[in-house]
């Protein structure tokens, strides 16, 4: 049960509201002062503010492909210390600020902070709440959300609880150490989604490349990706399987662009999780703006394939569709659709290793067309793929369960943070 402290007192701050009697709120300006300090040569290390983790080295969190910084020179950038405050002032109200640990050097865009007074992990917990968030986003100003910049005249004038020194410390000594323990079982949970993915990977290359009977004779394909394959089975190029269209993009014609034709694109294809099929985008061109391209219009039941930016991710389109230059669409011919897309998803890698290009790599209608896959009869086909369906689905309500419960351990970490910092909880004795 939820331990309360003995007596609340109106803070006389309305949206901050009752205090633990003993507590204080105080202006920010009376407890942190800027730190401005600059880097004469720019070598420090880079650092980023993370919504979930906070202040990280950004060589952490890209790709490894990714720049570190697209500056042509990082001196001037602000030097950061441990234990001061660093605020993104355009995401302060959405956890873009943080307490770090780490030395470096941030974006000048950036404000640093230097505590006066107080346990700066404390106030760490505590802006990151969404009480703060949502203070910090009314005292920001811009024209569009995407634009709201916390000024730092504006950051100084907000008030901010203010427990006693030894409550702060006990306080973060009690929610270090429950992070610490919710941390570690969304980390377990994760690599379990991981390995299921993995499993279920390994289960369609198996079904796709080998069959379902465990007794069948083999022989060597000739292809090295996909290695052994029933004795009966053949591969195909597949030029020879389905028929390749290019996609492309009206121009920015106000003619060309409604709500006609569904027109798909990279960024739709990543943005679908856990579903095979795609029935919408996020633009629709018209019937003029298709025949302006040279864009031809598919059938349903089309395979879509990503060939740059990035080149493997494949979903089956359930309308009649158009994409632009980024997809290549394949209508399937003799060929069952969903065993083309099982077969396709399972490649990636493969599919990505033939991409070509200098400034960003592209899976070019040549490759492509002289791609071989592993063609079983259709009736086998069609066997594995309900194999597969059914194998999905049971591997879909796992992970999703598994997703179901990272979600509420967040939901409760956040929860526990708010309710103790803001004294609605008494953790003083758990520490």
């Amino acid at each position: 049960m939820k331990k309360r402290y003995d007596k609340y007192r109106d803070s006389g701050i309305e949206w901050i509201g009752e205090i633990p009697d003993g507590w204080e709120v105080t202006k920010n300006k009376y407890f942190v002062s800027l730190y401005e300090d600059y880097s004469e040569k720019g070598q420090e290390e880079l650092l980023s503010v993370s919504e979930y983790y906070g202040i990280v080295p950004r060589k952490a969190i890209i790709d490894e492909d990714q720049e570190i910084s697209r500056a042509e020179s990082l001196v001037g950038y602000k030097r950061v210390k441990p234990n001061t405050l660093v605020i993104n002032i355009m995401l302060a109200w959405k956890n873009g600020l943080a307490v770090g640990k780490f030395e470096g050097i941030v974006s000048p865009a950036y404000s640093v902070f230097a505590f006066e007074i107080g346990y700066p992990w404390y106030f760490h917990y505590l802006f990151r709440t969404s009480l703060y968030n949502a203070e910090f986003k009314k005292h920001s100003t811009g024209v569009i959300e995407s634009r709201l910049r916390l000024y730092n005249d504006k950051f100084f004038s907000l008030f901010s609880h203010f427990p006693p020194l030894p409550v702060q410390e006990k306080i973060v000594k009690y929610l270090d150490h429950k992070t610490a323990l919710i941390d570690k079982l969304i980390s377990i949970t994760e690599r379990k989604i991981e390995l299921l993915k993995e499993k279920r990977t390994a289960l369609i290359n198996h079904a796709v490349t080998k069959g379902l009977d465990p007794n069948v004779r083999m022989k060597e394909s000739g292809i090295e990706w996909i290695g052994q394959i029933p004795e009966h089975w053949e591969v195909k190029k597949l030029k020879y399987v389905a028929k390749i269209f290019n996609g492309s993009t009206p121009k920015d014609n106000d003619d060309y662009w409604g709500d006609d034709i569904v027109w798909v694109t990279p960024g739709d294809i990543g943005k679908i999780k856990n579903q095979i099929v795609l029935l919408d985008s996020d633009r629709r061109i018209t019937q003029e703006g298709l025949n302006s391209c040279g864009c031809t219009l598919l059938p349903p039941n089309s395979i879509i394939l990503t060939t740059r930016a990035p080149i493997g991710n494949v979903i089956i389109c359930g309308t009649e569709f158009t994409t632009n230059q980024g997809c290549k669409s394949l209508v399937p011919v003799n060929v069952d659709y969903i065993y083309l897309y099982y077969v396709l998803k399972t490649s990636g890698v493969v599919l990505e290793n033939l991409g070509q290009g200098t400034t960003f790599k592209e899976l070019s209608t040549f490759s492509l067309n002289n791609f071989y896959v592993p063609h079983p009869s259709v009736g086998e086909q069609k066997q594995i793929v309900d194999f597969l369906l059914i194998k999905n689905e049971e591997y879909e309500k796992t992970i999703s369960t598994a997703q179901s419960t990272i979600n509420t351990l967040k939901q409760y970490r956040q929860t526990l943070i708010s309710e103790v910092v803001t004294g609605k909880i008494n953790v003083e004795d758990e520490v």
